[in-house]
Parts: C-alpha cells; sequence; structure tokens
C-alpha cells in the first residue's frame, strides 16, 4: 500500500468517526423543546377519593402557598356506562332519572346496556342521546381550574345550575356533576363536581348532552307494538274529530259486491275512495314524528298544541300471530297479539305540521300533516270517486224507474256447452238478461251497465238541496251485501245529485243523466244503444 492511499484511508475513518459521533449526540443529548421530562404536561395534581357517604370527590393539590403547581387539565372521574345504575337528571325543564341495566352474559362478557326512563318504561328512547348522556356524567374531564375555592361560584353561574346529573354505580357509590354558564368564547363551560366549589372549565363539546331536553331523549317511533302488524290488519277504523260532521267507520271490503278496498260501515257501507282509503289506512300504525314537543302534557298544553279538543282522531286495533318452531320444525309458539290504537291530532299549522299524542298518554309529537291523511281527510275526499260501481257479477237484478216507468232487468249465466271433435262437450258460462221475461242483448245491457257503474263525481258536493228524482237505480246482489238504491235528483242547474243509501257526496251532469235515461228507454224497446260514459 503506498503512502498516499494509507493517507487517503485514515482521513476516511477520521471522517466516519466524526458522523457517528454526532448521530449519537443527536439521538441521545436533549436540544430544548419539550422533550424534557420537565416540559411535559402532566396535568393537574388531583386526589380522587369516596367520602363516607360513598360519593366521589376531587381535591385539587396545592403547595404550601395554597397555590396550583401545574393548573392544567385533569380527570374528575373514570367510570364506564356499564357500570352505571341510575342517572337522576335535574334541569330548567325539570326533573328525570334513567335507569340502566347491562347485561352479563354465562362467560362474563356483557351485551349493550338497555337505558329506560322512569315512568316512561312503555315508551321507546332514542337510540344515541341516553348513551351520550351516560358517557359524559361517567367519565369526566377538565382544561383547567377556573376558581379553587369557588367563593365566587354564581359568578360562573352556579347560583342556578343549568344541569345536574347525581350518578349511582354499581359498586355502591355515586357522583354528582353539576354544569353552569358557558366561558368567553363560548367553546367552554364551568363545571363543579362531588360536594366541593371548586370551578373547573370543560369543553362544552365535552358536557352537552347535559343540556338534552327531556324531549330529545324519546324515540320519535309511534305506535308500539303495531309496527308488527300489516296495515290492513285492523278489525274496523273509526275517524273523528271537529272535521269532520260525523264518525266514519272503515271497514275492509269483504262482501265481493263493489269494486272497492275499503267500505264506510257508517254509511251503510258506501265505498272508500281507493287512492284515500289507501292513504288512510296505511298511516296509522307505525308513524315517525319529526319531533317530541311535550312531555306529560297538562290541560293548558294540551289547549296550546290544540288537542284539548281534537281536530281528528282515529282508533283502530291491529292483530299479529307471533310463531317460532324448534331446529325440527315443529312449531314451538303460535301466539296471537291484538294492538289498540288511539291517535289524536291537531289542526295543521302554518309548516305543514300536525301535534298528534296517543290518547291518554304522556308525549306529544310533531309531525308532517302528509304523514296523516286521516288527520284531513273530509267526507268528499272520502266519497268513492265513481258513484256507485258494483260487480256485474255479484248483481242479482237491476231496478231502474225514470219517466213514471219501472224496469227490472234481472241477470244471470247460463252453462252454454259445446261439442267437440270425439262428441264429447265442454261447457262456457254465458251471461243472460231479462226484462219482463223477455231476453235482452246482454252486451248491450252491459253498456248500460257501464254507463251507471262507471260516472264518476263531476266535484264534492254535500249541501246543494237534491229536488225531483230524475232516475233510481237499486242493485240487488246475489249475496253478501244488501241492495244499494241511487236517486239521481236534479236541481236548479245542470247538476244532478246522486243521493246513495241516502247520503250525498257530490254531483254529476244532467246531460249524461238524461242520455242514460234515454238508453233505458231504447234498451227497453230493442233498440240499440251508445256509451255515454267515454
Amino acid at each position: 500500500m503506498n503512502k498516499k492511499m494509507k493517507r487517503n484511508l485514515i482521513i476516511a475513518a477520521a471522517a466516519l468517526t466524526v458522523v457517528v459521533a454526532l448521530i449519537l449526540v443527536i439521538i441521545f443529548v436533549p436540544f430544548g423543546g419539550g422533550n424534557k421530562p420537565a416540559d411535559i404536561d402532566r396535568g393537574t395534581e388531583m386526589i380522587l377519593s369516596v367520602n363516607d357517604d360513598g360519593l366521589h370527590t376531587a381535591t385539587v393539590k396545592t403547595n404550601a402557598k395554597g397555590e396550583i403547581e401545574n393548573n392544567s387539565y385533569g380527570n374528575l372521574i373514570n367510570y364506564a356506562p356499564a357500570q352505571i345504575e341510575k342517572i337522576e337528571m335535574s334541569t330548567g325543564e325539570g326533573n328525570y332519572t334513567f335507569l340502566l341495566t347491562t347485561p352479563v352474559n354465562a362467560d362474563g362478557t356483557t351485551e349493550a346496556t338497555i337505558y329506560t326512563l322512569e315512568g316512561f318504561e312503555d315508551y321507546d328512547l332514542a337510540t344515541t342521546n341516553p348513551a351520550l348522556l351516560a358517557g359524559v356524567v361517567c367519565n369526566v374531564d377538565f382544561t383547567m381550574v377556573a376558581d379553587l375555592t369557588g367563593e365566587n361560584a354564581a359568578e360562573y353561574g352556579f347560583d342556578k345550575v343549568r344541569a345536574e346529573a347525581k350518578v349511582h354505580y354499581n359498586d355502591g357509590t355515586y357522583s354528582v356533576l353539576r354544569l353552569g354558564d358557558d366561558a368567553p368564547g363560548g367553546e367552554s363551560c364551568y363545571i363543579q363536581f362531588g360536594d366541593s366549589q371548586t370551578v373547573y372549565i370543560a369543553d362544552l363539546t365535552e358536557v352537552e348532552p347535559l343540556l338534552l331536553s327531556i324531549t330529545d331523549l324519546f324515540s320519535t317511533a309511534i305506535g308500539g307494538d303495531a309496527h308488527n302488524a300489516s296495515d290492513d290488519s285492523f278489525d274496523k277504523i273509526t275517524l273523528g274529530g271537529s272535521h269532520l260532521p260525523e264518525e266514519v267507520v272503515i271497514i275492509s271490503n269483504n262482501q265481493g259486491a263493489l269494486g272497492c278496498y275499503y267500505l264506510m260501515e257508517s254509511h251503510k257501507n258506501a265505498p272508500v275512495n281507493i287512492t284515500e282509503g289507501s292513504l288512510i289506512t296505511g298511516s296509522v300504525r307505525s308513524l315517525t314524528a319529526k319531533e317530541v314537543v311535550c312531555v306529560n302534557p297538562d290541560a293548558q298544553n294540551l289547549k296550546d298544541y290544540g288537542l284539548s279538543t281534537p281536530f281528528a282522531t282515529v282508533k283502530t286495533t291491529y292483530t299479529y300471530t307471533s310463531t317460532e318452531y324448534d331446529d325440527a320444525g315443529n312449531q314451538t309458539l303460535n301466539e296471537v297479539t291484538k294492538v289498540p290504537v288511539s291517535l289524536l291530532a291537531s289542526d295543521v299549522d302554518s309548516e305543514g305540521d300536525v301535534y298528534l299524542m296517543e290518547e291518554g298518554g304522556k308525549l306529544i309529537y310533531k309531525i308532517a300533516a302528509s304523514s296523516v291523511p286521516w288527520a284531513t281527510t273530509s267526507m268528499e275526499k272520502l266519497a268513492s270517486e265513481y258513484v256507485l260501481s258494483p260487480i256485474y257479477d255479484a248483481l242479482e237484478s237491476v231496478v231502474l224507474k225514470a219517466d213514471g216507468k219501472i224496469y227490472t232487468f234481472r241477470l244471470s249465466t247460463e252453462q252454454v256447452p259445446t261439442t267437440g271433435e270425439d262428441g264429447s262437450n265442454t261447457y262456457t258460462s254465458e251471461y243472460k238478461v231479462t226484462l219482463d221475461a223477455k231476453n235482452i242483448d246482454s252486451d248491450q245491457f252491459y253498456i248500460l251497465y257501464q254507463d251507471l257503474t262507471l260516472m264518476q263525481y263531476g266535484g264534492a258536493d254535500t249541501t246543494t238541496e237534491a229536488g225531483d228524482k230524475l232516475l233510481t237505480v237499486t242493485y240487488n246482489y246475489l249475496s253478501g251485501r244488501e241492495s244499494d238504491t241511487v236517486h239521481f235528483c236534479k236541481t236548479d242547474t245542470q247538476k244532478v245529485i246522486p243521493v246513495v243509501n241516502g247520503d250525498q257526496f257530490g254531483y254529476v251532469y244532467s246531460a249524461d243523466v238524461s242520455a242514460i235515461i234515454s238508453n233505458i228507454a231504447a234498451l227497453a224497446s230493442g233498440k240499440e244503444i251508445s256509451p255515454v260514459i267515454g
């Protein structure tokens, strides 16, 4: 190795030694900043204990001068919601008590905590707010001490606390947390803990659930167990309230005589408008409100929310069956449950909402009027869009009275044989219509039938006085329904008022009625007729 190469190696080794030394210095020697142990903020020193009464207390450590060495953050209590048995809340709106139950499995694992509001055991609670409240009161942090002695507690709002939580734990201890005013800036607030007058500052977002109104704690779902039933599993639906001239009772159309889904039992089984009937029957059970606005309403509350004399009411009973089976497919449960529902509603407000409550209930809800069509319905809306629409196959006869004459059309079917190439007979049903024992062309009669049964109201009208009868139609059925009678009565205008079994819902046009009367006479004399109703 020559001298020049040896010299270069010595220089390189020296340089490497310097680099390594620098790295070691950087790693192991502190250079100011926040890495010195003395510079790490370990929070305010606290003494946490439980007094003889079982109350959790917190004391701030001070030096010989009575000063806080490090006025910083800290923790006042650290439990889990699963360790809470009861929360007693006191707010400006009143007092309420939460009961908490956390089921424990055989293997020691826990299930989700169950929250119950005392006195409201039959009401479902909101899914998140109770849990938020429990999480706040059992684990309380502060960001600094505002007033060690609390001699001026009133300046922080503790002469009239906004909220106080007394929390009972499953180890027999309890804690007390009080909430005062907001601190300057609006992002923090003042709190007190235990029996101490010391005032702490806490992040407002951390303790905000203490300010929850009792109305925020309830689920907005209305109907209870009725959600297990189906919309059509009711016996009957009774509508009432000041918006209707009389109660209306709706039942399902099980008679098979009229072309509709529902009937007004209270009005001689008149058909219900298909659209309105479906809206009403689908808006009684399993409702969702916008919010709960009042808890335990008194007489004045009911008046203020328009429920002392309800604008609308609805009553019904739903039935559903619960079944269970074992692994072998054997039925182990077949339980029939009846769920009564009775709701009251106010008139619609300027925002398109109504106030609603269960009859005898403890909560008043705010809900969109569009969600409860039964609260805004009317006799005009309930009336079928058609004057009356019997099913053709359900008719035994149709009796018509017009121009002083009576026409009785009798309907029947007969089996007409057809002989095949192999000599066997097949039978088809054919309609037969007779008038005074004389056969009438069934296709021609069907034109008249459609004109009568597809006649739609021109509009609602329950007040125009019905005059003399222009046409009377009586439908007699094969079974399942009493006869229906419709009187088409003239007025002083071009309107004709159909009176259906004594009830008046709307009007039709005199030109249509006159054309139908002409067709009746023409059909009776054996002439061909053309449809009146397009």
